[in-house]
């Protein structure tokens, strides 16, 4: 192989080897005379030392991918030399392969063609100058070295720009150029340079010897003269008028097109002005008219305020206004940000970005400019048009006059649409009605604090002595006597808080307090207070509240009360026979920290006629006047109810059927915690469950319970079923027996197995579930057979099951342990409460609540709040309970004055007040809790246990 390729070598031959990588293994004495670098510098360097960068790079990677793919390459390539002279040769390069077939070394054969491309060159240079200089010839032409200087010029192309041939020859090219372009200049010719042969055309803005600017379209191409300099060769044509015409033909369409739409813009809000009546819809839909006027570079952004009164713009209609927008520029003084600058100035603001005079910023404001247009009719401010523009937007005078005619167009329609003389007449009476409604809100604030004071304190006596004495040894006919006392007063204390809430509602008086409450704990407590009633009237009461609700949700608990309680008074004012049902439950859950949850009060009683359904939502109203004559009440319990729920976010919804009861319900969006589910230690040990009640839903209800802890469940509906049962030798951990049932009663059904059971000689445990109304009758024959528990209905879930839990371990001994114990006084050794009260009633009440609650306490009693300091100084209490409402130092000052003295020591309120911003102002100077009078022995009782230890 190597013979026969030296074989085809002349002595004119440049012979190199090189390795699969492109270095130099061989360079025979020709490859070395002509690039000039010895054998010695060669060998080892890859071929790339003689590349002269005179090439496309496109021709060496074709080089590489042919030989690299085992085929021979033949081109013709510029290599330099050592001294960086240029020469041409015709290269031959072939791979040789090993015995594997795997390419080992590259072969090169060259031949110097430079006299050949000289000649080629120098031809071409000779066509190209003589056609350049062509005497007559139409255009410029120039000749420029790679330095950028002129070499040569035609005469129309020196005198055209000014000057004369002598003039430029030597100069740099740049002479003609503005020096915004130079580098575009630079980077033209390094293009011709580096594709020598090719045409290149461009259009460029030149400048004459008087500095006039002229554009030209060139015709350039590299190539080298006789001498074998490198040149680049320029054809110019004159093309200023070309480009000036149509230049100004864009700018003529440009103008045309924008007052087309222009007018086209304020025709459509003009005969929208003429046909529009209405004000502010005129306002909102001529907004989206501006924001598609396409001529205008704004963002899709725009308001329009009109005035308010005489230093307050009001923002009548937006254009995708953020929701802090909406808020924060609802009302904007004169004189505030750019929109009250334009309105107190009468002048169109401008800005092209968010500066100093944006007095109106929020966190999330996006980079933005803004037009303010002053709406002005007879020099006189109506309003203001606000246009939000990108952020460096340049002023444009264009836009200012187009908008402003539109803001004269806005202006007199709303001119039109509010008469001056209404205008002023409407301020000097709504100033007016602003301040005879301070004057009314603050009368009515004062009457109904005062009106709580003076209707609940002697209420507080009546209710607290009447309480006192039915739980003292009373006969019969003195305890029935009592009882309507007691009853009579707490009607009246109901129909009293009916109003005065009522009024505080309408008075804007009352506020919501949000807190974390317990929803389980919240519907006992309403089913507690209720109970009675509905024990009373023998109606069966039912708690219905799934095991697996969350237990947690954040509301106001005082008034979610008393809307339950309300609807549940009612309901059992309204039924007869048959039952009342609370129910709660989760029915949309938002997320995994909201849900909606349905509350919902169902009876059996007398239904309500469609015709009267929405009648009972109103004010001081009931189905029909018989109705009030035959049950009472304000008729304000329901209104009441829907306006605080109307607080809330939702409304009271009715079923009903006359004759066959009703159902209230509403649903709540609340925010939510599941709650850890209570471990009752004991209870695993309870396997089933026998249930026996008449009563269809109580039974599902406790068997919801008990699958929520997955005890299996016998279910019966009465006696003599669960006595079948137990003679069929069935046993169960406990029986849960409803007392009030028909024909044989939970105890009468209870002896029996309690005698089967001992005739067995095994035991069955009894859990007896009864009303309050049947206590002392159940309680004595409960003792009598043992039973195991008794709990009233209705039953609520963690009562149940801890009460069952306690009968696994053994714990139960009397059916009455736990009243007995509750009964006991509490003992608090070495305690004291310092009580300022100056109503001397309310004194003995409270005095009396204490000492039959909690033995060896020592009470001190102040009249005043001034005395009542002078105590505290003197005996230094452990607790202080303090009525608001007292001459010389009222309850905050008398709470402040103790604060100084002590941060620590538990202070309550006690007050008759519950207007608005009572509570929150009992707690701003340091008071422990708040208790509104009248009070019953119970809350003084918690609220002393919750704070003394």
């Amino acid at each position: 192989m190597k013979i026969f390729y030296y074989s085809l070598l002349s002595e004119n031959t440049l012979l190199s080897i090189t390795d699969v990588d492109g270095n130099i293994i061989y360079a025979n004495d020709k490859f070395c005379e002509v690039s000039q670098y010895s054998r010695a510098e060669l060998l080892g360097k890859n071929h790339r030392i003689l590349k002269s960068g005179m090439q496309e790079e496109d021709i060496f990677v074709d080089m590489w991918h042919t030989i690299s793919n085992g085929k021979t390459w033949r081109g013709e390539v510029c290599n330099k030399n050592k001294s960086g002279e240029l020469y041409w040769v015709d290269s031959y390069i072939k791979p040789e392969f090993n015995d594997a077939g795997k390419i080992i070394k590259y072969y090169s054969y060259r031949t110097l063609i430079s006299d050949r491309k000289e000649n080629e060159n120098n031809k071409f240079r000779s066509q190209l100058h003589k056609h350049f200089f062509f005497s007559k010839a139409p255009n410029m032409f120039f000749l420029l070295d790679t330095n950028g200087e002129i070499v040569d010029v035609n005469e129309l192309g020196a005198t055209q720009l000014g000057y004369t041939i002598d003039e430029l020859i030597g100069k740099s090219v740049l002479l003609l150029f503005p020096s915004k372009v130079h580098n575009k200049v630079q980077e033209l010719k390094n293009k011709c340079i580096q594709n020598i042969g090719e045409i290149q055309h461009w259009e460029i803005e030149k400048v004459t010897k008087n500095g006039t600017s002229i554009f030209v379209k060139e015709t350039a191409s590299a190539g080298y003269n006789a001498n074998g300099d490198l040149q680049i060769n320029i054809i110019c044509e004159d093309i200023t008028n070309h480009k000036l015409v149509t230049a100004e033909l864009k700018i003529k369409n440009e103008i045309l097109k924008s007052k087309l739409i222009e007018n086209s813009v304020i025709n459509d809000i003009l005969l929208l002005s003429s046909t529009e009546q209405n004000c502010q819809t005129f306002l909102e839909k001529s907004l989206p008219i501006l924001v598609n006027a396409t001529f205008l570079n704004v963002l899709p952004r725009m308001g329009i305020f009109t005035l308010k009164d005489d230093n307050t713009l009001q923002l009548a209609a937006n254009y995708n206004f953020s929701a802090e927008i909406k808020s924060m520029c609802a009302n904007v003084a004169f004189g505030t940000c750019l929109c009250g600058a334009a309105a107190a100035t009468k002048t169109t603001q401008f800005a092209q970005c968010i500066d100093k005079r944006h007095t109106i910023m929020y966190d999330d404001i996006k980079p933005h400019g803004h037009y303010n247009i002053p709406l002005l009719n007879n020099n006189t401010v109506v309003g203001v048009l606000v246009v939000y523009l990108p952020h460096g937007h340049k002023k444009e005078a264009s836009e200012i006059l187009f908008l402003e005619n539109i803001g004269n167009i806005i202006a007199t329609k709303i001119t039109q649409c509010n008469n001056v003389l209404k205008i002023v007449q409407a301020k000097e009476e709504a100033h007016k009605a602003k301040e005879d409604a301070q004057k009314a809100s603050l009368a009515k604030s004062e009457f109904l604090a005062n009106m709580s004071h003076e209707i609940r304190t002697p209420l507080n006596g009546v209710i607290g002595f009447s309480d006192l004495l039915m739980k003292s040894q009373l006969g019969v006919v003195q305890q029935q006597y009592m009882s309507i006392v007691n009853q009579s007063a707490n009607l009246l204390l109901d129909l009293i808080n009916d109003i005065l809430d009522f009024s505080k509602i309408e008075a804007g008086k009352l506020d919501l307090e949000i807190e974390k409450t317990d929803i389980f704990l919240l519907a006992e407590q309403v089913v507690d207070i209720t109970k009675y009633q509905a024990h009373i009237k023998k109606l069966e009461l039912i708690l219905n509240i799934p095991p697996n609700l969350p237990r947690f949700i954040w509301t106001d608990s005082v008034r979610l009360r008393q809307i339950l309680i309300n609807l549940l008074n009612n309901a059992i004012k309204f039924t007869e026979k048959g039952e009342v049902e609370v129910k709660i439950e989760k029915l949309i859950s938002n997320n995994d920290d909201c849900a909606t949850f349905r509350f919902s009060v169902r009876d059996t009683g007398i239904g309500i006629a469609p015709a009267n359904q929405k009648k009972i939502f109103n004010a001081f109203s009931q189905e029909d006047s018989s109705t009030t004559r035959k049950y009472g009440g304000t008729g304000l319990g329901l209104t009441i109810s829907n306006k605080l729920l109307g607080m809330m976010g939702s409304t009271l919804l009715l079923k009903s059927e006359v004759g066959k009861g009703s159902t209230f319900y509403f649903d709540v969006l609340y925010k939510m915690d599941q709650g850890q589910p209570e471990e009752i230690e004991g209870l695993c040990n309870l396997k089933s469950v026998l249930i026996v009640d008449d009563n269809e839903t109580n039974r599902f209800l406790m068997q919801e319970m008990m699958a929520y802890k997955k005890i299996e469940t016998t279910l019966v509906k009465n006696g003599f079923e669960a006595l079948g049962l137990i003679a069929e030798g069935k046993t169960y951990d406990v029986i849960l027996m409803d007392y009030h049932m028909p024909i044989m009663n939970g105890l009468d059904t209870i002896k029996k197995i309690k005698d089967i059971a001992i005739s067995h000689e095994m035991q069955q445990p009894v859990v007896l579930l009864y009303s309050s109304s049947e206590d002392e009758t159940v309680h004595k024959k409960s003792k009598e057979l043992e039973v195991e528990l008794c709990l009233i209905k209705p039953v609520k879930m963690n009562e149940l099951f801890n009460s069952l839990a306690k009968i696994c371990k053994g714990k139960i001994t009397l059916v009455d342990s736990e009243a007995i114990e509750a009964s006991k006084p509490v003992i608090l050794k070495e305690q004291s409460i310092l009580i300022a009260e100056d109503n001397r009633i309310n004194m003995q009440v409270i005095k009396t609540f204490i000492q039959s609650s909690f033995s060896q306490i020592k009470i001190i009693e102040a009249l005043d709040g001034k005395e009542a300091l002078k105590l505290y100084k003197i005996f230094n209490p452990t607790m202080v309970i303090t009525d608001i409402q007292m001459p010389l130092l009222n309850g905050y000052e008398l709470c402040e004055a103790i604060r100084k003295e002590n941060v620590n020591v538990p202070i309550i309120a006690l007050t008759a007040g519950t207007v608005k911003g009572e509570k929150e102002k009992c707690n701003k100077v340091g008071m422990n809790d708040y208790v509104t009078k009248p009070v019953i022995q119970e809350t003084i009782r918690e609220v002393i246990s919750k704070w003394l230890k």
